[in-house]
């Protein structure tokens, strides 16, 4: 079975066992009934829901930013092997609308917030 969130669950892991918590207290501690949840987590089967991140953060006594990074990380992977999928396969976008492709002279500006 592969691990889509591996990122997520090695930085779960790490600060859960750094901070001596056990798998059933840090999932009681964000709210699951026991450490089902945060097994799946660490072996890279599932990820925080953005909802939880905060008391997570709380409960390991982190920073936001660590779990942010690793998911973004496992997100970056996923959509990365995603393309590289298409590129392989030769799947081709759809062509753009001709009225939208000859108002377009200038390829857009990236903007990274």
């Amino acid at each position: 079975m592969s691990s889509k969130f591996k990122n997520i669950g090695k930085t779960v892991k790490t600060w859960r066992l750094h901070n001596d918590i056990s798998q059933a207290r840090l999932a009681k501690a964000i709210g699951y009934k026991n450490g089902q949840f945060i097994s799946n987590l660490e072996r890279g089967l599932s990820s925080i829901p953005h909802e939880k991140i905060l008391i997570l953060c709380e409960v390991l006594n982190i920073e936001t930013e660590w779990i942010v990074d690793a998911i973004l990380q496992d997100h970056r992977k996923e959509i990365t092997t995603c393309i590289d999928m298409c590129i392989i396969k030769k799947k081709e976008l759809p062509s753009m609308p001709k009225f939208l492709a000859s108002s377009m002279t200038n390829k857009p500006e990236l903007i990274y917030f």
